[in-house]
């Protein structure tokens, strides 16, 4: 699961300025390609990654309104290249998902990466 955000306090994607979007939409597309080769078949080109992105704006009719910001939460029902990932009753009740690794393995398995050519 990843969770991305803009440096800036916005509410909603459309106060995005320009620069904004265009950097949002240039990391969208390397974090989509980074997904895809998380999982190693074995045979050095990944696999096209189920996915959920989930963008949360600020609520339009909302009192607290001003305390919400935009953000990206991306993650796939994958737990490897071959295992889907099946909720547990108490996930499933809690709406919580529980991963079986932890945020730091995660996060050095999307270095270990290095760059991604959105070009590909």
């Amino acid at each position: 699961e990843v969770h991305v955000a803009p440096v800036r306090d916005v509410l909603t994607l459309d106060q995005l300025n320009d620069e904004e979007r265009w950097d949002l939409a240039s990391m969208y597309s390397h974090l989509l390609k980074r997904g895809n080769a998380f999982f190693d078949k074995g045979d050095g080109k990944g696999m096209d990654l189920p996915y959920i992105a989930a963008w949360h704006q600020a609520p339009i009719h909302d009192a607290r309104r001003e305390n919400y910001r935009l953000n990206l939460q991306f993650f796939s029902f994958r737990r490897a290249a071959n295992k889907i990932k099946y909720l547990a009753g108490s996930e499933s009740g809690m709406a919580a998902w529980i991963s079986d690794t932890t945020p730091e393995l995660i996060a050095k398995r999307f270095h270990e990466l290095g760059s991604i050519d959105i070009a590909d």
